[in-house]
């Protein structure tokens, strides 16, 4: 993640996210490549999870989505 954080900073160095900017100059939160990064992929692996357990709870699915489909 360190390989990102010139990316990042280059991104965020010609004001186009000043919020973001500000959020991520605050030490108390903590924001890095790294932090977003998790955050992410802890949401993406949720959804997932929840997409797996409706595949396992075939009765509350109402049928086949293409995703739920392609777990058969």
């Amino acid at each position: 993640m360190q390989v990102q954080e010139g990316r990042m900073a280059a991104l965020l160095s010609d004001g186009t996210f000043p919020a973001f900017t500000a959020a991520r100059a605050d030490p108390g939160l903590g924001l890095s490549a790294e932090s977003l990064f998790t955050f992410g992929l802890d949401r993406h692996l949720d959804g997932l999870a929840a997409l797996i357990a409706a595949a396992g709870d075939r009765s509350n699915l109402g049928g086949t989505s293409g995703a739920v489909g392609n777990l058969r």
